[in-house]
C-alpha cells in the first residue's frame, strides 16, 4: 500500500477531500501537524507522494516560522528523490520556491469563486475537458513559475494558477481540497478577511455561501482528475 505524506500549517488548513479521495483508494496517509507542534521528518523512507496544504504565512516569513526552511528541503529531497509532490495554495508557493521560483504579493487578493482557463494542451490531461471549471480561491501572494516548470492554469485575477513540473509534481494557487464544512468553518471564522475588501477579486462572504452548492460538485470533480492522476505516480514504498 502507498503511504502519502501530509503536511498541515494551520487547523483549519486541513486536507479535507484530498483526505477522503486518498481513502476511497486505498491509500493510508501520515498528517504532520505544525500547527500542534509536530516534527517535520529529515527523510522520506516508505511515503509514496507529499502532499502540501494551506496557511495564512507567507514562505517568506522564516523568521516567524522556523519550520518553513525546513519544508523547503523537505520539498527539495521528495523532487530529487522522484517521490511526487502536490501543493495547494500556500503549499504550491511552497512547490514553487522549493524549486527556484519566487513568491511575491498577487496585484490584487482572489477570494470566492473565479473561474480557471487551460494555458496548456496538457491541462486537460489533468484538470479535464471543462475548460473554465469554477475554483475556490482564498490568498494574497502569488507565485512565479520555477525554470522547467509547465502553466497548466491561470485566472482572470492571477494568472499562475497551476503547474506541473516534471509532469509529476503539481502545484497549486487554489484550494481544489474543499467540502460544504470547511468552506463553512472559514467563512465563520475568516468572513471579516473578504468583508473588508471591495474589489471584484473578492467575493462577498454571502455570495460564497449562496454559491457553494452549485460549483462545489464540479470543484470535487476537478480536484478527483487532478488527485486521480496524481496517485498513478506514487513511488512504490519498496522504491
Amino acid at each position: 500500500m502507498h503511504t502519502v505524506l501530509i503536511i498541515q500549517h494551520t487547523a483549519y488548513s486541513a486536507p479535507a477531500y484530498f483526505l477522503s479521495f486518498l481513502e476511497q483508494h486505498g491509500i493510508a496517509a501520515n498528517i504532520i501537524r505544525l500547527h500542534e507542534g509536530d516534527a517535520l521528518p529529515g527523510q522520506l523512507h516508505g511515503y509514496g507522494g507529499l502532499a502540501l496544504f494551506g496557511g495564512a504565512m507567507s514562505v517568506n516569513d522564516h523568521e516567524q516560522y522556523d519550520w518553513i526552511q525546513a519544508e523547503l528541503d523537505l520539498v527539495r529531497l521528495a523532487v530529487r528523490q522522484d517521490v511526487p509532490v502536490i501543493g495547494h495554495c500556500l503549499g504550491g508557493q511552497m512547490l514553487a520556491k522549493a524549486l527556484g521560483g519566487r513568491v511575491c504579493r498577487a496585484p490584487v487578493p482572489e477570494m470566492g469563486w473565479h473561474a480557471l482557463q487551460h494555458e496548456d494542451a496538457t491541462a486537460a490531461a489533468w484538470l479535464g475537458e471543462e475548460t473554465a471549471p469554477q475554483v475556490f480561491q482564498w490568498h494574497g501572494d502569488t507565485f512565479e513559475l520555477p525554470e522547467g516548470a509547465v502553466l497548466l492554469a491561470s485566472s482572470r485575477w492571477c494568472r499562475n494558477q497551476m503547474f506541473s513540473y516534471r509532469d509529476k509534481h503539481i502545484g497549486m494557487q487554489f484550494h481544489c481540497e474543499m467540502t460544504d464544512a470547511l468552506i463553512r468553518e472559514w467563512l465563520e471564522e475568516a468572513g471579516h478577511e473578504i468583508d473588508r475588501h471591495d474589489l471584484p477579486s473578492v467575493m462577498p462572504s454571502p455570495v460564497i455561501a449562496a454559491a457553494t452548492a452549485g460549483y462545489l460538485p464540479g470543484s470535487q470533480q476537478l480536484a478527483a482528475n487532478i488527485y486521480r492522476r496524481w496517485i498513478r505516480q506514487l513511488k512504490p514504498r519498496s522504491a
